[in-house]
């Protein structure tokens, strides 16, 4: 082992330590539980993961969702309660992977994710605010010193971990000065203690059934995330083996008394800076008495600190930048986060991102070629464009047509053939996106042709691919080839009735149906 993996392997334990005893916190468990899910996160993931860029271990957002979900249980039954709900979420995990669920990931897109993360934040932070008041003036004083102290540190010297650092100095003062004596709460016999790994007991079944759904919701929020930060490391997703990895993780955090592991951060991790971590984490968790006189209300300013790097500010603005509903979506999920809880806020973050999918399905982008367009090709399907063509139309529906959209598409064709211009003899269907129509998309399809042909104008599609050209052959509607679906487009782009007229002409002299694929 190099000696340059120390330092990497030194700096990686201390961030470890400081983020494992913020969630420990959040999570309801003891210090103990969180230096063993940051051992197992490591050790686990260096065998089974796919990623070099992200560090499985406690994780602030999933910790805020444990403790949430174990929130009313008795203390003697934290622990195997803890246990359970970590073990189920590895259970689901592995299922997952079994099974070969490969597309959950985007059941949850950037604006809910990005909203669940804020909300999350928000949450932990109004939390902690209660916590640090109800503590009295020395609390407060603490809490904003440590914070202030954080962002100094990492602004000054940002390759020094300040969290960990201050947790260390405010620690040796709490006991050199007698901070408990003079009623300043510390951790105690909360730091806990190591265990050798067993199965958890003491549960009733209706206990056991209250954490079932989040476990479910907290394997979904595992997953996504991980490989959401995969992504923005610019790594390659294998979504199988993430599951199991993250599953492996979770069983065997779950049986040595720890909590559930998500994705902590994204840096470059070295095997023999993480075996240098590891084996420090595990000294950390034999030696962890030196923790019981360090002061609550400077945890609470490193949770302040970590709940606040949640709120992705840079996203936020570059949605509000670059698409406001996205910015919309996503502070609607933070504010629905924010007020049914972080448990119930997994599935309200779902139930928006699925509506979201089903909404813009039903109403996809329709676009127009006409003269208007100039250098665009496309822009958006309106009376006005309409009014601007002449002979050829070529028109194009965003999304797969299909039951759900079916009669937008029959009331577009309705509101060509209403305000279209007398000389408008064609309307050219761009059919890339318009998928296998099924039966009620095929009715709405013929439907579309006889309407359009009573106002004199034919109905053809361009661009279609082989799969979906025997499906309109069967409906009895007309494809031309690729050469002339690019002459429409061309043709339709100008404003001379004659150029327009000459292309019609091209098209009726080489038939309504073409075989050929483009």
């Amino acid at each position: 082992m190099a000696r340059r993996d120390l330092t990497p392997g030194l700096t990686l334990w201390a961030v470890l330590v400081a983020q494992s005893l913020a969630c420990a916190r959040l999570a309801h468990a003891t210090a103990t539980a969180a230096i063993v899910t940051a051992t197992a996160g490591w050790l686990m993931y260096a065998l089974l993961g796919s990623s070099r860029r992200i560090s499985i271990g406690p994780a602030i957002a999933v910790a805020a969702i444990v403790g949430a979900a174990v929130a009313g249980v008795r203390p003697e039954h934290l622990g195997a309660s803890l246990a359970i709900l970590t073990l189920a979420t590895g259970a689901f995990l592995c299922i997952a992977g079994l099974v070969g669920i490969s597309v959950i990931q985007r059941l949850v897109p950037a604006p809910v994710l990005v909203g669940y993360l804020t909300g999350v934040g928000v949450t932990i932070l109004v939390g902690q605010g209660e916590d640090v008041v109800a503590g009295g003036t020395s609390s407060i004083a603490i809490t904003g010193a440590t914070i202030a102290t954080v962002f100094a540190l990492d602004r000054l010297v940002p390759k020094l971990p300040a969290s960990f650092a201050l947790l260390v100095v405010a620690t040796i003062a709490s006991a050199l000065f007698g901070l408990p004596e003079r009623g300043i709460a510390v951790i105690g016999s909360s730091v806990g203690h190591f265990t050798t790994p067993a199965l958890p007991d003491g549960l009733a079944w209706a206990d056991v059934r209250h954490l079932i759904a989040p476990a479910a919701g907290l394997a979904l929020i595992v997953y996504v995330d991980a490989l959401a930060k995969m992504a923005r490391a610019d790594e390659a997703v294998r979504p199988r083996r993430e599951y199991f990895a993250l599953g492996a993780v979770n069983l065997v955090s779950g049986m040595w008394g720890g909590f559930v592991a998500g994705t902590s951060a994204i840096r470059e991790n070295t095997k023999p800076a993480g075996a240098i971590a590891c084996v420090l984490l595990v000294i950390t968790a034999l030696s962890i008495g030196l923790l019981e006189d360090m002061p609550l209300a400077a945890l609470s300013g490193v949770v302040c600190v970590a709940a606040l790097d949640l709120v992705e500010w840079r996203a936020l603005r570059h949605m509000l930048g670059v698409h406001r509903a996205d910015f919309w979506i996503a502070l609607v999920v933070g504010a629905a986060v924010v007020a049914a809880g972080v448990t119930h806020g997994i599935a309200l973050a779902i139930v928006v991102a699925l509506a979201q999918a089903f909404r813009r399905t039903m109403h996809p982008d329709r676009l127009l070629v006409t003269s208007r367009a100039g250098e665009h090709i496309y822009e958006p399907f309106s009376t006005k464009a309409l009014r601007s063509s002449h002979g050829v139309v070529v028109y194009r529906l965003g999304a797969t047509l299909f039951f759900a959209n079916a009669q937008l598409f029959v009331d577009d064709m309705r509101r060509i053939a209403r305000h279209a211009p007398a000389t408008l003899r064609r309307v050219v269907v761009n059919a890339d996106a318009l998928g296998i129509p099924d039966v009620v998309a095929r009715d709405a399809l013929v439907a579309s042709h006889s309407l359009l042909a009573r106002k004199g104008i034919q109905l053809v599609f361009g661009n279609v691919h082989p799969a979906q050209r025997e499906a309109l052959s069967r409906a009895g509607l007309h494809m031309i080839e690729e050469a002339q679906f690019l002459a429409a487009v061309r043709e339709s782009r100008t404003s001379r009735v004659q150029r327009a007229d000459s292309v019609s002409g091209r098209f009726a002299s080489a038939g309504p149906r073409s075989t050929r694929s483009p």
